[in-house]
């Protein structure tokens, strides 16, 4: 029995050696060389220069006359003064000479004329309604052109009996005159008061 199992133990290791022996190792592949890659060449395009630029022929625009009515200078807003004393547009007054819009305060009959340079001429008739008349004349001079030109034109309508009143007021050129009535007409004695604003022709 020892025996067998030595000749056993005998075959086991002789199995094992023989497995060991028989066993051809593993030979590793050889290491495959890469073929020589050949880079592919792309000609670059030849050259073609910019074409000459030229510029485009410039068309100057078309010019397109003004529509719009050039608005009658007012000088120190004699406008608003005149409609907040109750003066409407009224062109329905003979036309001026050079450009000018009329106002008609219907009420007490005063017009005043504002001229394109800036003139204005404020006309007044002498009659019963002098005092509201002459509250209404001396709120638009003063709203417009200060107190000194209205104390001024107020001292000299009296003296407009005589001949016409000139004077300068803070550059404001001021003239006025006296109209005898007209009894064809109807109408009373009229006095005008003439301001031009500095630097106008007048």
């Amino acid at each position: 029995m020892k025996n067998f199992r030595s000749i056993v133990i005998a075959l086991v290791i002789l199995a094992f050696a023989a497995v060991a022996c028989g066993t051809t190792p593993a030979v590793p592949a050889a290491t495959a060389v890469p073929p020589t890659i050949q880079p592919t060449y792309t000609p670059q395009p030849t050259y073609t220069p910019y074409p000459t630029q030229v510029p485009p022929t410039a068309v100057p625009p078309t010019p397109v006359p003004p529509t719009a009515v050039p608005a009658v200078p007012q000088g120190p807003d004699v406008v608003s003064a005149l409609m907040e004393y109750g003066f409407v547009l009224d062109n329905s007054f003979s036309q001026c000479k050079t450009p000018c819009t009329h106002y008609w305060n219907d009420a007490h009959l005063m017009l005043a004329t504002v001229y394109e340079n800036g003139m204005v001429v404020i006309t007044v008739p002498v009659n019963d309604d002098s005092s509201a008349i002459g509250t209404i004349l001396g709120e638009v001079l003063t709203q417009t052109y200060g107190q000194n030109v209205t104390i001024w034109v107020g001292n000299n309508i009296p003296n407009t009996q005589y001949g016409a009143q000139t004077t300068t007021i803070n550059g404001y050129q001021i003239y006025m005159e006296l109209s005898p009535a007209d009894s064809s007409a109807g109408t009373p004695p009229m006095i005008s008061v003439v301001i031009t604003p500095p630097g106008s022709s007048g």
